[in-house]
């Protein structure tokens, strides 16, 4: 009876710990979809960067440098007051800030290539 016990438990700690192991290991190759790929999150030059906005009835969230941010939030001196679809405000000291999620678009002329 001890003998069956033993064997029991020894396989449910086994099977717990090949569990917790592909566990991590699934968490490890997880990535933000929101984040563009091979991007370096580091800005040396304090340049501020909007990456992704999401805006919905239950919440507005903002991706700047590779963070995170919701209206209130601070981030290099600057606090986030607004999210709009495509681009949000900051306002730093008496100064805001705004960035866009894609920057404008000038039109010109299409080329087109001769034969």
């Amino acid at each position: 009876m001890k003998l069956r016990m033993f064997k029991q438990s020894t396989i449910l700690i086994a099977l717990s710990l090949i569990g917790l192991f592909f566990t991590s290991m699934t968490r490890a190759t997880l990535f933000d979809p929101t984040r563009p790929a091979n991007r370096s999150y580091e800005i040396s030059n304090g340049a501020l960067s909007l990456e992704s906005t999401i805006v919905s009835e239950e919440r507005r969230l903002a991706t700047i440098n590779g963070r995170v941010m919701r209206v209130g939030d601070r981030f290099q001196g600057a606090t986030l007051i607004a999210i709009y679809p495509y681009r949000v405000e900051l306002k730093r000291g008496s100064r805001i800030i705004y960035l866009r999620l894609h920057p404008r678009l000038n039109k010109t002329d299409a080329v087109t290539e001769k034969e």
